[in-house]
């Protein structure tokens, strides 16, 4: 889990560097400004359709269905000796076995049911929905999604935006690789408080920064009709940005990576599948709700 939100971030690098590239070469480009980057966008998708029907099913959706030898060829795949398969396979019916047992000590709940009705499961689930929202509540999706206009209030060159979105990018992997080795070891519960701790100072002081600075006005093109744009100088805006840098230092291997983390390992299997996709399904409905506000406010703020 710590390595798909590594991957998240690789798949930012990507985005930033190539609105980069395109955006440093518009003229040259022309249309093909804006083509190349939704040809990008659909590119990976359609490899991603292209593997699906090689992609083989989960061992223990295998297993559930009696289709045990499909179970077999699915674990030789990521598997080196056929102890290794068999012992695998064992311990999946194991578990399967010893959750029937569970749920038929619960009224035969079902696993939907389980979610609401098992107490100790409806517990971790609200939890686990609280931490999902807390980690949108953070502002890293409205972060990602109106980076651009955040960076206008600091700089004025357009290319200097998307490179510094593009650096961002890049950081975001090599800060998410901390928490390979940083969530066994220090543990999920103490990672979830400095990453909170260390967030809310950095975005103190980006907000005692800005007011405490002077701002600047400019026009983008020549004109008494053109309105002025709020800006600031430039050392001010090198420490903003290092602000911004620093809270996704805290944020990528804290509330970042370890939220997925903890959301899979805090289920019993049998609910765990629709568990973590309702989690994750709750990750998106609160990043819509905060981006829906985040432009209101940053228009307000601007005033």
């Amino acid at each position: 889990m710590g390595f798909w939100q590594l991957f998240y971030s690789v798949g930012s690098f990507i985005a930033y560097w190539i609105a980069y590239a395109t955006g440093l070469h518009a003229k040259a480009l022309g249309d093909w400004d804006w083509k190349l980057i939704i040809i990008f966008q659909m590119l990976v998708p359609a490899i991603i359709c292209a593997l699906l029907p090689f992609i083989p099913e989960t061992p223990r959706w295998y297993i559930q269905k009696g289709r045990i030898e499909e179970a077999r060829a699915s674990l030789k795949r990521v598997r080196d000796t056929d102890e290794e398969v068999e012992e695998e396979i064992l311990m999946i019916r194991e578990a399967m076995a010893y959750e029937t047992e569970m749920n038929s000590g619960n009224q035969g709940l079902s696993m939907y049911k389980a979610l609401f009705m098992d107490k100790s499961v409806r517990k971790r689930l609200w939890i686990a929905f609280i931490i999902n929202g807390g980690q949108q509540i953070t502002g890293q999706g409205s972060l990602n999604s109106y980076s651009t206009q955040i960076y206008k209030g600091i700089y004025r060159d357009k290319s200097t935006i998307d490179l510094i979105n593009a650096i961002n990018g890049t950081c975001g992997i090599l800060f998410t690789l901390n928490a390979v080795w940083t969530v066994d070891r220090y543990g999920r519960k103490f990672l979830f408080i400095v990453g909170g701790i260390g967030m809310a100072v950095c975005m103190i002081a980006f907000a005692s920064v800005g007011v405490a600075t002077p701002d600047t006005y400019y026009t983008a093109k020549p004109g008494a009709d053109q309105p002025k744009i709020l800006t600031k100088e430039q050392p001010v805006g090198i420490a903003l940005t290092f602000l911004l840098f620093l809270f996704i230092f805290f944020y990528k291997p804290t509330w970042g990576a370890t939220t997925w983390i903890w959301t899979a390992e805090v289920f019993s299997m049998n609910v765990r599948a629709q568990a973590v996709g309702m989690c994750s399904q709750w990750q998106n409905v609160s990043n819509l709700i905060f981006n829906q506000f985040f432009p209101v406010f940053l228009a307000k703020a601007s005033l």
